[in-house]
């Protein structure tokens, strides 16, 4: 069990939940993300503040229906969520055009269709391709992150936040 990253269950038990080491790396990156100032609240996303459920998708992706693999027996899977809520492109547009301090350009902001989606992950992962210093491994990986791979987005998040030509942006405030 981890002191101080676990969370006490709902029935009021007060027993910690310890958290897999794939958690605790998404729960690091969600931490980081949050202090650049991209918010990590997706429409369809458990992260939603209207706390509405997931609408199922007719086109057969993984979509929007994942609640089976963000609570795994009763309980909440981070790596999971942050997964998910990368899986439209539009966190990573917005996470690489605040810090390469430029709007991408051509982003589908409410994607719906399959296509769309995988045209948003695209321009995240060809704007990172372009910076020199950025590790090669996860950024052809424009189908993983798709299908919501844990591994392959917390390697892209980690790669992304270890590139040391964006250590310096990280902390500042957004252009206005």
């Amino acid at each position: 069990r981890i002191r101080g990253d676990g969370v006490k269950n709902s029935s009021g038990g007060g027993t910690l939940i310890s958290w897999s080491p794939e958690d605790r790396e998404a729960l690091r990156l969600t931490r980081w993300v949050n202090s650049t100032g991209v918010s990590l609240r997706r429409p369809g996303s458990s992260l939603t503040s209207s706390g509405a459920s997931p609408a199922k998708t007719t086109d057969g992706s993984p979509g929007q229906n994942h609640d089976a693999a963000i609570y795994r027996g009763g309980r909440l899977q981070p790596a999971a969520e942050l997964a998910a809520a990368c899986s439209d492109g539009t966190l990573l547009c917005e996470l690489v055009g605040m810090l390469e301090r430029k709007e991408l350009a051509g982003v589908t902001w409410q994607p719906r269709a399959l296509a769309s989606r995988l045209h948003n992950i695209g321009k995240a992962l060809d704007a990172l391709r372009r910076q020199p210093a950025m590790s090669p491994v996860n950024l052809w990986s424009e189908k993983g992150v798709l299908q919501r791979d844990v591994g392959v987005v917390l390697g892209l998040l980690g790669d992304i936040h270890a590139c040391t030509a964006y250590r310096k942006f990280a902390r500042l405030d957004p252009k206005p």
